[in-house]
């Protein structure tokens, strides 16, 4: 009996182990992509400012550097087996704001610089504005909501 007891408790043992190390690596994983994700933020936050409007011309190739490293590093992650949603979901994400900076926020920029400023202008500048925030809110809802079920079914809980 004292056997089968000790048996059962060096199972036990080892499954907990296990388990510990399976979360473990999930924070881990999360994190980096936190880090990679919160990385590009930095970039989206700055241009949804409009402080650095006037030198966008000489900060958009930064921007994209950003977004490169961030995606490089994303690209180099490990994804934790048969669970790659997060990293997929992130960039998607930074895909995005690549997207937003280069075509979105650049087209605004261009109609802004333009030496003739014209209704039609205001208006294109308007739908590119509100394009922009569309699609920043969608893919950060979609980024949110997949950290959350990642952390679900993970075991792990998300700190701010």
């Amino acid at each position: 009996m004292k056997k089968i007891i000790a048996l059962v408790f060096i199972i036990a043992c080892i499954l907990t182990a296990c388990t510990d190390k399976k979360k473990e690596s999930a924070v881990v994983y999360n994190d980096t992509v936190v880090k990679a994700v919160d990385r590009a933020d930095s970039v989206i936050q700055i241009l949804f400012s409009f402080k650095m409007f006037e030198k966008f011309s000489e900060a958009q190739n930064g921007y994209n550097t950003t977004f490169t490293k961030s995606l490089n590093q994303l690209n180099s992650l490990q994804p934790i087996v048969g669970d790659d949603t997060l990293r997929q979901t992130a960039i998607e994400l930074i895909e995005t704001y690549k997207n937003i900076v280069n075509e979105d926020f650049g087209g605004i920029y261009k109609i802004m610089n333009d030496s003739a400023y014209t209704v039609t202008d205001s208006l294109r500048v308007d739908s590119l504005m509100a394009e922009m925030y569309s699609k920043w809110q969608v893919q950060s809802s979609n980024m949110a909501t997949e950290q959350n079920d990642f952390a679900k079914r993970h075991g792990i809980i998300l700190e701010k």
